[in-house]
């Protein structure tokens, strides 16, 4: 095995990532929109964009009746569509693969969209032609209201795009509903009253000193309270966790100086003590005379979006079978321990072990069983390893242990203890099997691909001689 030329900056990578995805958020929220349609017409564009997607569309969708609304397709598509009569809605039984979305309630991607698909039901004369293809359901409450389309980017859509467009379409669909509650608010009062009561969001309003004058049952229920007057009255801060009240502050006096600042996560403080994570909308309420006068407060449990975020976020950095840190994630580890090691001058060694014969277990018993044995050999390696080293999955049957603070002859020691725990174990179906160990301790001024190059010469040497042995190179 070769090691990269030049490792891998997934850190950087993610962090231009997020920076290009709240920069697009921004902007969607700074542009001029009079309408929900021509708010959702430059969200697409930016999704577009933020993908290098060609072409791309937005349904919005009624799980109540299994129906697609179209409300945009982008500019490209509409030029380039030659067919004769354009639907714009659809029922979800008559959907092909793009109605997946819906029916699996996950990300689909495609990236090789003429390659033959049994849920594929064809294409009407005149479609514009579809190379590579990702759709996003966007989720609220537990229920699918829309589904995003991107395709024909130059290159395979990826974890990075699905997490991308995944949470800006969050944020946008929640300023969405924000955008109905407030256009509500310029009809009649009547209006207003049954919009506010029967919206999904908590809807609180508050005098500018923050002293809460209005909530709906929703905001009751999410805040743990029996009735509206227990939180009429008290400071709206009372209900933020302490560790926020500096963010609420400032977010509140960037909206009284008239900067637009967009949604706001908050963890906030139910009537029982427990905690919860807030998306709150908030805006400054003004008379005739554009003077301040409250606060307008649209919130939203986002706790179990949360979740899905930090999962998202695993797919990109964790091996899916095993758990393990990923070989990305692993060059960003080394990295970063290199950088600690010359500061500190401590000692960094790495343990790369490969299971003997694999490919035999595969031949003769099948991949699940493989697999079973990829699982049980992360089990032991975990179990024997310490609280302090790193764990990764390398590639295939091979893995990778980062010792921090720990020379050669340390190293050395774990890698015949792991060896002899792999090989008193009885595997699944498999039986005895063995692993070989390649050990190496980081040189001053070594690079990080030089240590891994020693630790695979170890590696193969372990093999070499036998397998089921522990080599270093020094």
């Amino acid at each position: 095995m070769k090691a990269e030329e030049t490792p891998r900056r997934p850190c950087d990578q993610a962090s231009r990532n997020n920076e290009a995805r709240l920069r697009r958020l921004v902007d969607i929220l700074q542009h001029p929109s009079d309408t929900i349609q021509e708010f959702l017409d430059y969200a697409l564009k930016q999704a577009i964009e933020l993908t290098d997607s060609r072409i791309g569309y937005i349904y919005h969708y009624s799980e109540a009746t299994s129906e697609f609304v179209l409300n945009t397709w982008s500019e490209e598509v509409m030029a380039a569509c030659q067919i004769e009569k354009q639907e714009t809605i659809y029922q979800l039984d008559k959907t092909g693969i793009w109605g997946e979305a819906v029916r699996q309630r996950r990300p689909i991607v495609i990236n090789d969209f003429q390659k033959e698909n049994s849920l594929k039901k064809g294409c009407p004369n005149g479609h514009v032609a579809m190379t590579k293809f990702l759709t996003i359901p966007v989720v609220k409450d537990k229920q699918i209201v829309g589904v995003v389309g991107l395709a024909n980017k130059a290159t395979d859509y990826d974890e990075t795009d699905i997490l991308n467009i995944t949470l800006l379409m969050e944020a946008v669909w929640t300023v969405t509903e924000s955008k109905k509650v407030a256009e509500a608010l310029r009809s009649s009062e009547e209006k207003l009253k049954a919009i506010i009561e029967t919206s999904p969001d908590g809807i609180a309003i508050s005098t500018m000193d923050g002293m809460v004058e209005f909530v709906t049952a929703q905001t009751v229920a999410m805040w743990g309270y029996d009735s509206q007057d227990e939180m009429i009255g008290r400071n709206i801060l009372e209900f933020v966790h302490q560790s926020y009240h500096e963010k609420a502050i400032y977010f509140i006096t960037e909206m009284i100086n008239g900067h637009l600042t967009g949604a706001a996560e908050y963890l906030m403080v139910r009537k029982d003590g427990s905690l919860f994570y807030c998306e709150t909308n908030a805006n400054i309420l003004r008379d005739k005379n554009k003077n301040a006068i409250g606060v307008l407060h649209i919130e939203r449990d986002i706790t179990e979006r949360k979740k899905l975020e930090e999962e998202l976020k695993d797919l990109v950095i964790k091996d899916q079978l095993t758990g393990l840190y990923n070989r990305r994630k692993i060059d960003e580890v080394l990295k970063n321990q290199k950088t600690e090691t010359d500061r500190t001058d401590q000692s960094l060694a790495i343990i790369m072990a490969d299971i003997d014969l694999f490919k035999r277990v595969n031949d003769q018993y099948g991949h699940l069983v493989g697999d079973r044995v990829l699982t049980e050999v992360t089990e032991i390696l975990a179990k024997g390893i310490r609280k302090s080293d790193v764990l990764g999955r390398w590639g295939g049957e091979e893995f990778i242990i980062i010792c921090t603070d720990t020379d050669l002859a340390g190293a050395m020691v774990l890698a015949e203890k792991l060896r002899k725990m792999i090989e008193s174990h009885v595997f699944y179906l498999a039986g005895k099997k063995t692993c070989s160990f390649g050990v190496s301790q980081l040189r001053k001024d070594e690079s990080i691909d030089a240590l891994l190059s020693r630790s695979d010469q170890a590696l193969y040497r372990a093999k070499d001689q036998g397998r089921n042995r522990v080599a270093a190179e020094i």
